[in-house]
């Protein structure tokens, strides 16, 4: 099954200091979906492919959206 990201989830950046990020909005670019991510703080925002955000090697699943999810991503 396919990593889907949603409005909710939680991610951190992998091998930089603990920044966590929450998708807040899922937006289309030019037919390529992307994730609106801000910090926890509200002090940042990002906006960041999909694909980028599902890498293992850049970014963590720390949380699931809650939407029929109540448990943390292993």
């Amino acid at each position: 099954m396919k990593k889907q990201v949603e409005i909710g989830q939680l991610y951190q950046s992998v091998g930089k200091p603990s920044l966590t990020w929450e998708v807040a909005k899922i937006v289309d670019q030019s037919g390529i979906p992307h994730a609106r991510l801000m910090s926890l703080d509200g002090r940042d925002q990002r906006l960041v492919a999909c694909s980028v955000i599902i890498d293992t090697s850049r970014y963590r699943l720390t949380r699931e959206s809650g939407r029929g999810h109540d448990n943390a991503a292993e």
